[in-house]
């Protein structure tokens, strides 16, 4: 008669069916969700594109921003600025 072995060691193939499938199920899951989002994110950023074209931007004038532009407009551009000169121009 055949010895039989009572120990067997390993997995058996229906045991690696079983886990090979749920990670499939996990990952679909997971892929689905993330396509969902990244679906969501490009419309709210298409729509926040439609909104900024269709509708120009509020811009305020005041005496700081026309002096700076006066001054940017006085001076070589192509020279390097000091930020201190910027100052003393805007506090006059």
């Amino acid at each position: 008669m055949r010895n039989l072995r009572t120990s067997q060691r390993g997995f058996a193939l229906i045991e690696i069916i079983l886990v090979v499938a749920i990670l499939a199920v996990i990952g679909f899951v997971g892929w689905s969700f993330y396509n969902s989002l990244q679906n969501q994110q490009a419309n709210d950023t298409s729509t926040t594109e439609q909104t900024s074209a269709t509708q120009p931007p509020e811009v305020e004038t005041s005496d700081d921003l026309k002096k700076a532009s006066e001054f940017i407009t006085k001076t070589d551009i192509d020279k390097q600025l000091d930020t201190s000169e910027i100052d003393s121009a805007l506090s006059e």
